[in-house]
């Protein structure tokens, strides 16, 4: 048990640094003005929700997969990008009836570009949806791979043979 709480902190830890990388270096790239106060902030954030995320669904994923003799790293990437795009997908799906006569844009890649024009989302609208639901999903995979790592570290140690 040590080892799985262990591999859940791991999980949920490494996600700032996974957003950062996302975030914070392009905007840091393009000349945004952040401040450290901004930094942690975010990271507590990410945190916050990288824990539900890790908690609710990843650490019964996993155990489900352990219990069925599946929890190697290809079932743990498959299953750590499903838990962390689905919930995204769901609650940020860009067709339905709460948009109607909604029109707006925004940046796509440094162009702006109309995402919804009367409340049917536009071809960036789509794209852009299916970005932030895929960088979701990349949160997952590497928590599960840290997830993995730390766990088989802890579960499985390897001994140290020394011959004579």
């Amino acid at each position: 048990m040590r080892a799985i709480g262990l591999s859940t902190i791991a999980a949920v830890v490494i996600q700032p640094v996974v957003f950062w990388a996302w975030f914070l270096l392009p905007a840091l790239f393009y000349g945004a003005a952040v401040t450290i106060k901004d930094i942690f902030a975010m990271a507590f954030y990410v945190i916050v929700v990288a824990f539900a995320f890790v908690v609710v669904l990843g650490v019964p994923l996993f155990l489900v997969l352990r219990y069925f003799n599946r929890a190697n790293w290809l079932h743990l990437c498959v299953s750590g990008f499903l838990a962390g795009a689905i919930p995204l997908a769901v609650y940020s799906w860009p067709s339905s009836s709460r948009f109607n006569g909604y029109s707006s844009g925004g940046n796509w890649h440094g162009r702006y570009v109309e995402l919804f024009v009367n409340g049917a989302p536009t071809t960036y609208g789509w794209l852009s949806y299916a970005e932030s639901v895929t960088k979701f999903g990349v949160h997952g995979v590497v928590a599960a791979l840290i997830f993995l790592f730390v766990w088989q570290r802890l579960a499985h140690p390897v001994s140290h043979r020394q011959d004579a």
